[in-house]
Parts: structure tokens; sequence; C-alpha cells
């Protein structure tokens, strides 16, 4: 037995794709994680860090002052991303995220007015960090 508010019949989580109309837009987003402490001089490049190693390599020195941290499992458009006029490279370390949230990790960097994002990935076998051919994303318009 179904009804108009629940047209699958399923209870729950199990009812797969939400209405988008009940999201809630009016919740401000938070910053991303370092986004308080990125050095506004530096206006190149931004290193945004992925991945259910990130916070461990976040922790490091590594990229001080030009980093950001998407947290493992966590979507990309419940933060603000202070990347304007920027290069975005996405590096991955540990567990992977799935490729569906790192296109909205970059859509959501794109719409925050990044130059363009493109990705790289932690491989063991090849080195610490290499970019393998991967998407870029970039807005309409090359700049």
């Amino acid at each position: 037995m179904t009804d108009k508010n629940n047209p699958g019949g399923l209870a729950g989580r199990d009812r797969g794709f939400q209405n988008h109309s009940r999201l809630d837009y009016t919740r401000p987003k938070r910053l991303a994680p370092y986004g308080n402490t990125l050095d506004q001089a530096i206006k190149n490049s931004i290193v945004i860090l992925t991945g259910s190693g990130a916070w461990e390599r976040g922790r490091s020195s590594w990229f001080a002052g030009n980093k950001l941290l998407l947290p493992f499992g966590d979507n990309p458009a419940s933060y603000r991303w202070p990347v304007a006029d920027r290069e975005c490279v996405v590096y991955g370390f540990g567990k992977q995220e799935f490729r569906e949230r790192l296109v909205a990790l970059s859509v959501a960097l794109v719409q925050a007015g990044a130059l363009f994002v493109i990705w790289g990935w932690a491989v063991p076998a090849i080195g610490p960090l290499c970019e393998l051919p991967s998407p870029i994303f970039r807005p309409g318009g090359a700049r």
C-alpha cells in the first residue's frame, strides 16, 4: 500500500531519492576544514585533501596554509569552499571517496569560483603522489 507522501511504499532511510523540497537550504554552510588557516597571500593553487587518510595527512605540515579538507563520507555541498580565483588539486589518501562524491566536490569548487579542478591520487606502487589521467573541471568559458 502506498500513499502520496511515500510513493515507493518504503519506510525511513530505505525510501531512496529524497525530494529536494525537504532539504534545508536555510542552514548556513560550515567552512571547510583548514579554511581558517588559508594563507590569503597565496593566490595560485590550493590542495583539497580527501579519503579516509585525509585528516592524518592534514595534521602534517604538508601544504601549510594552502589546503582544505573534505571529511571522509561528508557531502561537499554542506561546506563553504574559499577557493575563488584559485586552481584546485584534489588528492585522495587512504580509502578513496566514491567517484560521485568527487564529482560533487568538483562541482562545488567550481561553483565557489575555482579556476579549475584536477584530481590526483596517492598510489603506493607509483609513489606518494602522482597525477594520473583524471578529469578536469572548469567553468564554461576558459579564463
